[in-house]
């Protein structure tokens, strides 16, 4: 049988840099003049219009009330970054005033030059175009960063903190039109959430503090569906977090694709251990290739206990199985 590969897909080096920004934006502060508390910044999430649906790694509304879009590239500006700022661009709103960073470790000045066109022939918006060099120590850093476990990597990133200057600034242009533009927190993007929706997004901003050295908890959640992804960091496992018709509260360890599949079958060998190590709260679905815990909202009077409760097992999860994905991934890869 040939050999298994799954990848590790949770510890980008673009997405850490994200993450770094997320919680020290007086990096990008001091050079652009926009302060948003690390609440407010968004990573990751979509953004969409009649042409294009974009996911901006960093996104959020300053306290001038102006829509903050910005592309990280930890290489010099390319085309495929470049027609992803146009598409920014696009996506800024006639009613709102728009600020859109790129950052990168060197701009062709064809595209800045292009752009910089582009901005003016938008006369109808409120856009600020900024181009930000990344200093090369940062990406080394990064880079090294990346090679760690991903559990230690969010602490690591701290030594960030130990160079001076990020960025250079490299060029910019304004383009305002002069008409009086609303708050882009005036504006909103969806319709009210639900109530289920709420208790998810309460939950998603529990798991922030409980599990901040856990990379993935950090991505924007979209929980339209009832339910969010936090990625597990290995290629076709996810941890689904989700409120479901029968009026449960669950998280659901899923096995995705035909390789990861295999992958739950050898947690499945190790399932007296594991329903040990988890205090017998795990319930296992060989059909679907799941393993999964829920709690009924009839349990709880008081919800907010039922959140503290409920973001203790997600940290399980999250933590107590990853020694033993990498334990069945690494012999699933020694299957031939």
């Amino acid at each position: 049988m040939e050999a298994i590969q799954v990848s590790f897909d949770g510890s980008r080096k673009e997405y850490l840099y994200s993450i770094y920004l997320k919680k020290n934006w007086g990096e990008l502060s001091k050079k652009i003049g926009a302060d948003l508390k690390e609440d407010d910044i968004m990573l990751e999430r979509e953004y969409r219009n009649e042409r294009y649906k974009r996911y901006a790694d960093i996104s959020g509304i300053d306290e001038k009330g102006r829509r903050l879009f910005c592309e990280i590239q930890l290489s010099k500006s390319d085309e495929i970054h470049y027609n992803q700022i146009v598409q920014l661009i696009d996506l800024g709103r006639n009613e709102e005033s728009t600020v859109i960073i790129w950052i990168a470790t060197g701009f062709n000045s064809v595209y800045i030059t292009k752009l910089m066109q582009l901005i003016i022939c938008n006369s109808g918006k409120n856009i600020e175009l900024v181009f930000l060099a990344l200093k090369y120590d940062v990406i080394e850093l990064l880079t090294e960063v990346n090679q760690c476990e991903q559990i230690g990597q969010i602490k690591m990133l701290n030594r960030l903190n130990d160079i001076e200057e990020h960025f250079i600034l490299k060029n910019g242009i304004k383009n305002y039109n002069g008409i009086k533009v609303c708050s882009a927190k005036d504006i909103p993007l969806q319709e009210a959430y639900s109530y289920k929706q709420k208790i998810l997004i309460r939950i998603v901003k529990r798991l922030r503090q409980d599990c901040g050295d856990y990379g993935n908890t950090y991505k924007y959640k979209n929980v339209a569906g009832n339910y969010f992804i936090i990625g597990a960091g290995y290629g076709g496992i996810d941890f689904k977090i989700t409120a479901d018709r029968k009026h449960r509260i669950g998280i659901v360890l899923a096995f995705s694709n035909v390789k990861s599949k295999k992958i739950y079958f050898e947690l499945k060998k190790e399932s007296k251990t594991l329903n040990d190590q988890f205090n017998f709260m795990l319930t296992w679905k060989d059909e679907f290739e799941q393993i999964s815990t829920f709690l009924s909202f009839g349990w709880f009077s008081d919800k907010e206990k039922m959140i503290l409760i409920f973001g203790r097992i997600v940290k399980q999860y999250l933590y107590g199985f990853d020694k033993y994905l990498k334990e069945a991934i690494d012999k699933v890869k020694d299957i031939r």
